[in-house]
């Protein structure tokens, strides 16, 4: 999920609600709370609205995102991550901290193995019945398979630079086919095949740590296959996988890092 979606779909007074507690006051569409900005002890000045927040006593606004950020003292990527995290609206979820022994929060997991985890999740989701669950059958790929190796879907990837303080929308690249890179089935870096962009075909979003794909596949057979492409090893893995085992290293500019581990 973008941030566009999550701006679209993530309702700012829920999330607000979640951190903040019940709003003193609520008059349709805009709550009220007092300011965790500045000192609010009358009446509430803190208002919300399902795509942004305005305070009428010290000025401050925002979006779900810097709303986040300044609550929960966090960066940009891991209150985005946050916010892709609600995707049930009406459920809003707590962040998943726990303490230090100085009392501030910290999270369990590195920023971008909690990202890739809810990215994977979320394009598990949308699969059924997609673009790319018929670009994939069209390749002789099914569902079962796909849901074998953790197979998603997302009709935009988008890229996002940074100018100054803000980050802004450079380019979307299209949809495309989740390809997570997992072992003992954590995350550890998110491939995507782009299924209409012209120029190019792949694209990495998280991590880097992509030695081999499909070891979590892997049953100790007498014959190894290794094949260049994960898509590639996933048709393998369906038409022979109770003869052979099967891993790919990825693109060919991975097979250095990739030949240890098949070793």
């Amino acid at each position: 999920m973008d941030t566009v979606e999550i701006k679209t779909i993530v309702d700012c007074r829920l999330v607000v609600e979640s951190l903040l507690g019940q709003p003193q006051q609520r008059s349709g569409r805009a709550w009220q709370w007092n300011c965790p900005f500045h000192e609010d002890h009358a009446t509430p000045s803190f208002t919300v609205y399902p795509n942004g927040y305005y305070c009428f006593g010290c000025g401050a606004s925002g979006d779900q995102i810097s709303l986040v950020m300044a609550l929960e003292q966090i960066g940009f990527v891991d209150a985005v991550e946050y916010l892709a995290g609600q995707t049930q609206v009406d459920q809003p979820r707590q962040p998943n901290r726990q303490q230090r022994a100085d009392g501030q929060a910290m999270w369990r997991e590195p920023g971008w193995q909690k990202g890739a985890h809810r990215i994977v999740a979320g394009g598990i989701q949308r699969m059924p019945g997609s673009p790319g669950a018929e670009y994939l059958a069209g390749r002789g790929i099914t569902l079962e398979t796909c849901q074998a190796f953790a197979l998603g879907y997302t009709p935009h990837v988008q890229i996002w630079v940074k100018q100054g303080l803000k980050w802004v929308p450079a380019d979307d690249l299209g949809a495309a086919i989740i390809i997570p890179w997992q072992a003992r089935g954590v995350v550890q870096a998110v491939q995507y095949r782009l299924i209409e962009h012209s120029m190019r075909r792949f694209h990495q979003k998280y991590g880097g740590e992509r030695a081999l794909f499909g070891v979590d596949q892997l049953a100790q057979r007498d014959v190894l296959v290794v094949v260049e492409g994960e898509l590639n090893a996933v048709s393998i893995w369906q038409a022979a996988g109770n003869l052979v085992d099967v891993v790919s290293f990825g693109p060919e500019s991975n097979i250095e890092k990739a030949a240890p581990a098949i070793r």
